[in-house]
């Protein structure tokens, strides 16, 4: 299942809404476990400015881009791009948001969930927050990985671990391209769930962060909620990533939009 894409600055950004996103999940979710391919199985970025700017100076995180089966438009910038070129119906596909309701849409049925990511315990308390909204919902295990490679004892047991909890869906909560990079092994270790990517989820919907009020996400000024919560963290992420995207967009216009 693919869908129609603005290329922003070589970026397949999906021209997709956040219900359709969803029910692309539900989709890609079930087909996931008869998943008999031998390349790989579907996953779903999740993507702003940062993300996009990464891609302009890392080759592998631009391939990741084009393989993946969707890639989300977290941010609004990328939305009103995209209505800018006719595609009036798109809107932001927020990450925390998106996870929520693909887990509510998937309450009471077969489907099940998987959590990696997030410093530890974050998982186990994001996974308590599930239950308190979503009683109905299915959760197979999470796992918290180290900050650093994998050994091939670590990644195998992982494997193993997938294959026993066999979820339909595995949430991924660590930052761009990090997350990015595991999806595009992980699909192909373990081509039978959908991963999906989705940053700052985990610490968000955990309620260990403060997310920014509507006002600000429709506007376009999250990022700034989120530099005044973590500035030594961010501050590089977005005193440099948003000025250059903005100039690149404006040099290269049209041509950055495909």
């Amino acid at each position: 299942m693919r869908t129609a894409a603005v290329e922003i600055l070589g970026v397949p950004v999906s021209a997709i809404s956040m219900s359709e996103a969803v029910e692309c999940g539900l989709t890609h979710a079930r087909l996931a476990r008869d998943n008999t391919s031998e390349n790989h199985g579907p996953y779903f970025t999740v993507t702003g400015v940062h993300g996009i700017i990464e891609a302009q100076e890392s080759q592998k995180l631009a391939s990741i881009f084009q393989e993946a089966t969707l890639v989300l438009p977290d941010g609004m910038p990328t939305v009103w791009l995209g209505r800018s070129l006719g595609f009036r119906s798109m809107t932001r596909v927020y990450g925390p948001e998106f996870m929520w309701k693909l887990i509510a849409a998937t309450e009471g049925t077969e489907i099940t969930h998987f959590l990696l990511g997030g410093k530890e315990g974050v998982a186990e308390l994001l996974i308590q927050c599930i239950r308190s909204k979503y009683p109905n919902t299915k959760i197979s295990g999470w796992y918290t990985p180290p900050f650093r490679s994998l050994t091939d004892a670590e990644e195998s047991s992982l494997l193993s671990l997938l294959s026993e909890k066999s979820p339909h869906v595995v949430w991924i909560g660590l930052s761009t391209p990090k997350q990015e990079a595991w999806m595009h092994r992980w699909s192909r270790l373990y081509p039978k769930a959908l991963f999906v990517g989705v940053g700052a989820a985990f610490d968000i919907n955990s309620g260990l962060v403060a997310d920014a009020p509507n006002w600000m996400k429709v506007s376009g000024l999250q990022w700034f909620h989120r530099l005044l919560q973590e500035p030594r963290r961010l501050w590089r992420r977005y005193l440099y990533v948003n000025p250059k995207f903005i100039f690149s967009i404006m040099v290269r216009w049209p041509r950055a939009l495909r």
